[in-house]
């Protein structure tokens, strides 16, 4: 079974903050970030 490569979020240790779960990140900016989820970016 392939799974397709999902996006998360880590801080500046690398502890995983967000697991990885959006086809698509972008970086954050004033505390936001645009994320694809279900075909949909939010």
């Amino acid at each position: 079974m392939i799974q397709p490569l999902r996006y998360g979020y880590v801080d500046t240790t690398g502890k995983t903050i967000i697991q990885p779960q959006f086809y698509g990140a972008e970086p954050f900016s004033e505390g936001l970030a645009v994320v694809q989820l279900n075909g949909h970016y939010d």
